[in-house]
């Protein structure tokens, strides 16, 4: 087991524990997504979808341990190779060749600060409610079912203008860490030519924006009536 902690610890094995981790927290957040797209269906599918989750008990509690795993080992190697960067050169460069590297890498390490930010902010608002003053937890309904009101927690909570803007500026900075994620994804596990930049690097752009777009428009939809109560 000595030579896998080696491996894992090399800038090589850290780069693929990024790789890995990343690529299941694209699928949560794309099923995450997903779901709560819900909600321009109306408030019982959206509920539904809501009391079902919370319904697998244990199982819940267990996909939230493994995603909690996977975050904290996509961070941990994230920051051990910036400090070796840094390490192995102090000194930064006289100039910034800006044109040669896009927005989206430009913005990985401070996206991923801001991105915790917006983490521990969305589940006090709307996984807690700690932060949201109309938040109404999952009770038991008259016939001993598990009823979640997903719903109005999400139209009540975006109801703040100041708060669809956390959510929007978030997700600009989820978009582009997925972009560039998703490509150096690939290029991590050895897909790194012209030929699959051709292909890869325009569907990680897409990627990047459907996930941030689509977040994006459900605040937007409660702030401007498309969705509400």
């Amino acid at each position: 087991m000595r030579w896998l902690t080696k491996f894992l610890s090399s800038n090589i094995g850290l780069k693929i524990l990024m790789a890995l981790t990343g690529a299941v927290m694209i699928g949560f957040v794309t099923m995450h997504m997903v779901g709560n797209l819900q909600v321009f269906l109306g408030a019982e599918p959206l509920d539904r979808y809501g009391s079902l989750l919370q319904g697998l008990g244990e199982l819940l509690w267990l996909a939230r341990l493994v995603l909690v795993t996977v975050l904290t080992v996509h961070v941990t190697a994230a920051l051990v190779l910036t400090f070796r960067s840094l390490r192995a050169r102090p000194i930064r460069y006289s100039r910034r060749k800006w044109f040669a590297t896009s927005l989206a890498s430009r913005t990985m390490i401070y996206g991923g600060v801001a991105l915790i930010l917006f983490l521990g902010v969305h589940l006090a608002h709307l996984t807690l409610g700690w932060i949201h003053p109309d938040f109404t937890h999952c009770h038991l309904g008259e016939l001993g079912r598990l009823e979640c009101e997903v719903y109005a927690n999400v139209v009540l909570g975006f109801q703040v203008w100041w708060m669809d803007l956390f959510y929007v500026v978030g997700m600009v900075f989820l978009g582009l860490h997925l972009a560039h994620g998703a490509w150096s994804l690939f290029r991590t596990l050895g897909l790194e030519s012209a030929r699959w930049d051709a292909v890869i690097h325009p569907l990680a752009i897409a990627l990047g924006l459907a996930i941030g777009l689509g977040n994006s428009l459900i605040p937007l939809a409660v702030l401007f009536g498309v969705v509400g109560l």
